[in-house]
């Protein structure tokens, strides 16, 4: 009787084993199937993420670095003798630039964390984009001293902003990549902003000034 229950056992171990292996066999074939149909859907999710998204992000960040460099383009086509600089007011507008920049970084990611980078980003463009236009109506330092510190704080928070935007959508591996595209847009306009103020410096309006 023993030796039989320890036979009906170990058939049931077998038997059990035996369907474990099915099981396994077939979830694997499945996963399988799933995981190429899944493959496929990420891969076209990526490429619309590549399209859309990201080309969007990069333009915003190709202006916002045009904004925080134009300075000096537009002081070679007499900024400073248009607004009556004085000494080294010119110096000091450039440096006071990167304080309410740097100390406004971490609040506006705060910012871009709670309400989502679909709704700061664009606000954050709107912004700057408004404080630009505003330098043409500047006739003093005190004025466009103003512009530029709104203009600093709006910016401050739009790259970690957009880098914490992307890590929502991309994986960690498909990051790296996409970041240095992303990034990338602050170096070309690096390269065509002279070509672009050369441009906008033909401008020769007696109430519009070319810089």
């Amino acid at each position: 009787m023993a030796e039989s229950s320890d036979f009906e056992k170990k058939g049931v171990a077998v038997n059990g084993a035996l369907a474990d292996d099915r099981l396994t066999t077939g979830g694997q074939v499945y996963a399988s199937e799933r995981s190429h149909v899944g493959l496929n859907n990420e891969r076209e999710y990526v490429r619309k993420l590549d399209m859309w998204l990201l080309p969007f992000l990069s333009m915003m960040y190709f202006f916002n670095s045009i904004d925080r460099s134009n300075l000096g383009n537009a002081e070679t086509d007499g900024m400073g003798d248009d607004l009556h600089f004085v000494g080294q007011e010119y110096s000091l507008l450039v440096l006071l630039f990167y304080i309410p920049n740097g100390l406004c970084d971490l609040p506006l990611n705060m910012l871009t964390k709670r309400f989502s980078g679909r709704v700061m980003l664009p606000l954050l463009m709107t912004g700057w984009g408004a404080m630009s236009m505003l330098q043409a109506a500047c006739t003093s330092f005190a004025g466009i001293l103003v512009v530029r510190l709104i203009l600093a704080a709006l910016e401050a928070g739009f790259f970690a902003g957009a880098v914490f935007y992307l890590t929502l959508f991309y994986t960690r591996g498909e990051l790296g990549f996409r970041i240095a595209l992303f990034f990338g847009s602050a170096l070309l306009a690096g390269a065509f902003s002279g070509l672009l103020a050369f441009g906008v410096f033909q401008i020769r309006e007696s109430h519009v000034k070319g810089w």
